[in-house]
């Protein structure tokens, strides 16, 4: 057999492995290419390698020197309709796109400053603004709309990227066969599908993340320089979207002076240096504005003793993550990693794993896409112990880079099924395929074809609502939880009329007042909206907070019954027990001069 020249992607699966990959997915790989040829002993020196099965009767397969761009072209394709169809289903922003969105507009108006004041990475709000710049008011009729459509294009194009390079690294460590199946995963795979569909990093970090795998796999087996360089520079522009790039960078590095044969020490020192200049040659003006290599979560902050969450404002971790002890995070890890991928991509892990017929994935890609797990794996452990807290977000990467075992662990498994069945027909094998192609894919398109945050409408509907009935001048009182809220009521930065309520009250209850938590914030509201000075026009509030549901439904039991009597009901949205409500506030009566002495 002949082996693929290098290229910027590598190679695919060595030859040594041709025996097992014509055993493990022959029979599969030609119900896949459309038709089937009756078995032939192995003993027969006529045996095509599975690489050069015609995939249609009268053509022949590509050249495996080249990649397969039909196959990759309708992995893009699908991936892109159903994030678009994703994107369509937003019920509403979710609370760190708003966040986005905000620092996107301060990086337009000051960089340094906000830079400095902001803890976050500024690579998706940079993209975001720059998208905004290019588009404008283009993806939607006004500004809070424009700006949600600029984040989630750049979210879905990210998310579409990452299921084409998914596609191609199956390529790297199994074959055309497993990376078609990779692929079509990668498409439907509902947590990347989501968040692909919202104004959230993720997905356009975990592209650059690939990539820099991909250029590191190809880094570890070349004596070109520029592969490495070009590893360091995609590393360092995923770091400028999350920090977990740094796992990446180490993995590469750790591979890259692993003892194996190849490359001379020599060689493999002078790449790693490469390496690492590039990426500091990204990093360091973002370093240098800030003053800090980690400005987000410094070594410091990740290695310091565990301390109790706080819910701050600028860091709502509660609002999409779990509060555990550090002890937990190995169990509730391996739990969200199963949940990110609905529990079927998991199972097809387990079964690639232990089942002895599953072909080895290629040596080289398979110790970095480990060693590279293992260090997110760390990562989330550390921050886990730091912060108390964990969400499926976390293990997105090692979701992804399991892909590639699901897809060649569903192969095995048909293969045996369809040898079980033998001798059969061309339309049960191709029943067989696409059967146990679509067991794995229910949960994903089942969660696909919900709406992303459907429970928070309400919040969206309510914003729209202020947006278009009332004055911008006006000034809205609102806790500072609804932040979702006064964004599509046009009411975060730079045009902040948003009097923030803190989420308790400000004081303990005097002893001969009430206790109760709706009684609290009902005087909270009272003095907010009695004061002189910086007086709010109107009010609003969500059900479904933080409060006991008895505490909430005397809450707002009381508000609709006139507790306070300068506040006048004028609108309500959602279904029972999400609704929000808004309220205008009466203003204060002018009081008579007095008379002329």
């Amino acid at each position: 057999m002949k082996n693929r020249k290098n290229s910027v992607w590598g190679t695919t699966a060595p030859d040594c492995n041709e025996s097992r990959l014509r055993r493990g997915v022959g029979p599969i790989r030609a119900v896949l290419r459309g038709h089937y040829k009756r078995k032939v002993p192995q003993t027969s020196p006529s045996v095509q390698s599975p690489r050069h099965t015609p995939i249609i009767r009268g053509m022949t397969n590509l050249d495996p020197n080249r990649s397969n761009w039909r196959t990759l072209l309708a992995v893009v394709f699908v991936a892109l309709i159903v994030r678009a169809l994703l994107c369509s289903q937003l019920a509403c922003i979710s609370r760190d796109g708003v966040h986005f969105v905000s620092y996107a507009k301060q990086l337009g108006d000051d960089p340094v400053r906000w830079l400095r004041a902001t803890t976050k990475q500024p690579g998706y709000a940079y993209l975001l603004l720059g998208t905004h710049k290019v588009l404008g008011p283009a993806p939607a009729e006004d500004g809070p709309l424009a700006w949600q459509r600029c984040g989630q294009l750049v979210a879905l194009l990210g998310g579409v990227a990452a299921c084409a390079l998914i596609y191609l690294l199956t390529r790297r460590l199994f074959d055309s066969t497993t990376a078609a199946v990779a692929g079509i995963f990668a498409a439907f795979w509902w947590q990347g599908a989501r968040l692909s569909a919202d104004v959230l990093s993720d997905m356009p970090h975990l592209a650059l993340y690939l990539a820099a795998l991909l250029l590191g796999l190809s880094a570890l087996k070349s004596r070109q320089l520029w592969k490495p360089a070009l590893c360091g520079l995609a590393a360092g522009l995923a770091y400028l979207l999350r920090q977990e790039a740094l796992g990446i960078v180490a993995a590469v590095v750790i591979c890259l002076l692993w003892p194996s044969r190849g490359l001379s020490p020599r060689r493999r020192v002078l790449s790693v240096a490469v390496l690492a200049l590039c990426f500091a040659a990204v990093v360091a003006p973002y370093a240098v504005a800030v003053g800090k290599f980690m400005p987000n979560k410094g070594a410091s902050d990740l290695f310091h003793a565990a301390s109790p969450v706080s819910l701050v404002l600028d860091r709502p971790p509660v609002m999409l993550a779990h509060v555990i002890q550090w002890w937990q995070a190995p169990a509730r890890m391996a739990e969200a990693w199963a949940r990110s991928g609905r529990y079927t991509i998991s199972t097809l892990v387990l079964f690639a794993l232990f089942l002895k017929s599953t072909p080895r994935a290629e040596s080289t890609g398979r110790r970095l896409v480990i060693t590279a797990v293992l260090l997110q794996v760390v990562l989330v452990q550390l921050r886990v112990a730091r912060y108390d807290e964990i969400s499926t977000r976390y293990m997105v990467i090692p979701l992804a880079l399991s892909i590639p075992w699901a897809a060649a662990g569903l192969v095995t498994l048909l293969n045996l099924i369809i040898r079980m069945l033998e001798p059969s027909g061309t339309v049960t094998r191709a029943v067989v395929v696409m059967v146990g192609i679509a067991v794995p894919l229910a949960p994903q398109v089942f969660y696909n074809a919900k709406s992303i945050n459907e429970d928070r409408r309400a919040l969206r509907d309510a914003g729209r609502w202020l947006y278009d009935h009332v004055e911008p001048g006006d000034r809205v009182l609102a806790h500072e939880r609804l932040t979702q809220l006064m964004f599509y009521a046009g009411r975060t930065y730079p045009d902040e009329t948003w009097i923030r309520m803190p989420e308790s009250p400000p004081r303990k209850s005097p002893p001969h007042e009430s206790g109760d938590p709706a009684s609290n914030v009902i005087r909270q509201v009272r003095e907010h909206i009695t004061q002189d000075e910086n007086r709010p026009t109107w009010f609003v509030d969500v059900e479904a907070t933080r409060r006991s549901k008895i505490a909430e439904s005397a809450y707002f039991q009381a508000l609709l019954d006139s507790a306070i009597p300068q506040l006048h009901h004028k609108w309500y949205t959602g279904p029972e027990g999400r609704q929000a409500h808004i309220f205008r506030v009466a203003p204060i009566p002018s009081r008579p001069l007095p008379p002329d002495p």
